[in-house]
């Protein structure tokens, strides 16, 4: 099973204990295919229990 696209995030915090870094962001799972020249997504399903 190759999914579409996977969930990343990130929560960070200073080093003097303030907000740091945050994000929370889908990611396409697509790559450049030198023979087609187009980007093509390689995923095939969602997992089962995702929540965007």
């Amino acid at each position: 099973m190759v999914p579409f696209a996977f969930r990343m995030q990130a929560r960070g915090v200073t080093a003097g204990g303030a907000p740091g870094i945050q994000f929370d962001d889908e990611v396409q799972n697509i790559m450049y295919g030198v023979n087609s020249g187009r980007f093509q997504n390689l995923g095939r399903v969602v997992p089962e229990g995702y929540v965007k």
